[in-house]
């Protein structure tokens, strides 16, 4: 069997110090390195010890994605967050102004619902956002 696990995902965003700070709120993930990169952009790398968002923004103004990510080649449909207490983690998303969507994307789940995966041992529960650019409603900065 591989040993092999995901170390990090980069996206873009238009505000990583925000996108940073919401992940704190959320998460309690902390900044573990931040600074210049690619092109003149900025990236900030947000987790823990095993695992972060690189969240990257380049020199110049970003635009959103139109319509749903599902259709795009290449688009980030959504990262699957872990959590010990589900409620919690929701009602701390929430808390940001954060509301599930109202647009079911085209899988088998209904519009709004936050996933509960069971694993071999015990129930897991991961808030699963559509994507992380906005999920819960409207997009990241």
């Amino acid at each position: 069997m591989s040993t092999a696990f995901l170390e990090h995902v980069n996206v873009t965003v238009s505000d990583p110090e925000a996108t940073a700070k919401r992940l704190h709120d959320w998460f309690g993930w902390k900044v573990r390195w931040k600074g210049d990169s690619l092109g003149g952009g900025t990236t900030y790398h947000i987790g823990n010890e095993t695992s972060y968002i690189a969240a990257y923004t380049p020199p110049k103004a970003t635009t959103p994605l139109s319509g749903d990510s599902y259709s795009h080649r290449g688009g980030l449909n959504h990262v699957a967050v872990v959590v010990d207490d589900l409620d919690a983690a929701e009602a701390r998303i929430r808390a940001g102004g954060y509301v599930p969507p109202t647009i079911t994307p085209p899988m088998s789940r209904a519009a709004g619902s936050i996933s509960r995966t069971m694993t071999a041992s015990s129930l897991k529960s991961s808030a699963m956002p559509d994507r992380l650019t906005g999920g819960f409603g409207r997009p990241l900065r």
